[in-house]
């Protein structure tokens, strides 16, 4: 087992590209941050207000999504994105 703590509340989503090994996580502490295959942090967002209930990565690892109740995030693998 590999114990990683990548929050500081509890982890509620992650999405995983397997082309690119990039990881995107959502957690208990509003944020949303991406990682690298050997789980360096590369990007973290400021803390947002909505939950997000659903994420993931487009085929080619290049673009992620986030939607939230009645809002689409579209981002960069970079974390940089705007509202839909």
């Amino acid at each position: 087992m590999i114990l990683w703590e990548a929050h500081e509340a509890l982890v509620l989503k992650v999405a995983w590209n397997p082309n690119t090994g990039l990881i995107v996580s959502w957690g208990g502490d509003e944020r949303y941050k991406v990682w690298d295959r050997d789980g360096r942090q590369l990007y973290t967002s400021a803390p947002r207000y909505q939950n997000i209930t659903a994420l993931a990565w487009a085929q080619d690892g290049q673009l992620f999504v986030m939607g939230s109740h009645n809002a689409l995030r579209l981002c960069d693998k970079n974390g940089v994105g705007a509202e839909l």
